[in-house]
C-alpha cells in the first residue's frame, strides 16, 4: 500500500510543475584532451523540488547538443535525440572529436518533449575547454 501512495504523490507532484530535470556528473570543463577523442557521460533524471527522482516516469525528453568548435565536434551517443527515460532516468554520454580551442563551448539542451503531459521545464548545460 506504502508503494501506491509513493506514486500518486509523484503523480500528483509531476501534474502540479513540480518536477525539473537534474545532470548529475557536471562539471564546468570539458575533461581530458583538447586533441582527440574524449567522452563525458551523464545521467538525467527528473527531480521533484526536494530532489527525489520521479521514478515512475517512462517517457520520452528531448537533446540536442550544439558546439562553437572550429576544429572539432560534439556528439551525443546514443545518436537518438528523442530516446525514453526509464524510471526517470537517462544516462547520455557526448563526445568530443577533433581539436578544441580554449574557451570552445559545447551545450547539450534537455527538453520537455513536443506531445505528452511532461511538464518539466528546458536545461541547458554548457561545457568549456580550459583555457591552456
Amino acid at each position: 500500500m506504502i508503494e501506491y501512495d509513493v506514486q500518486w504523490l509523484q503523480l500528483w507532484k509531476f501534474l502540479a510543475g513540480d518536477i525539473d530535470s537534474a545532470v548529475n556528473g557536471v562539471t564546468d570543463n570539458v575533461e581530458g584532451p583538447t586533441d582527440g577523442v574524449t567522452t563525458q557521460t551523464f545521467e538525467i533524471s527528473l527531480v521533484d523540488k526536494d530532489g527525489n527522482v520521479y521514478d515512475s516516469y517512462n517517457g520520452p525528453i528531448k537533446l540536442a547538443i550544439a558546439d562553437t568548435s572550429t576544429s572539432g565536434t560534439a556528439a551525443i551517443d546514443p545518436a537518438d535525440t528523442d530516446p525514453n527515460m526509464s524510471d526517470g532516468k537517462y544516462t547520455v554520454s557526448i563526445t568530443f572529436s577533433g581539436t578544441w580551442a580554449s574557451a570552445e563551448t559545447a551545450t547539450l539542451t534537455i527538453k520537455k518533449p513536443d506531445s505528452g503531459i511532461a511538464v518539466f521545464g528546458d536545461q541547458t548545460i554548457t561545457l568549456t575547454v580550459p583555457t591552456a
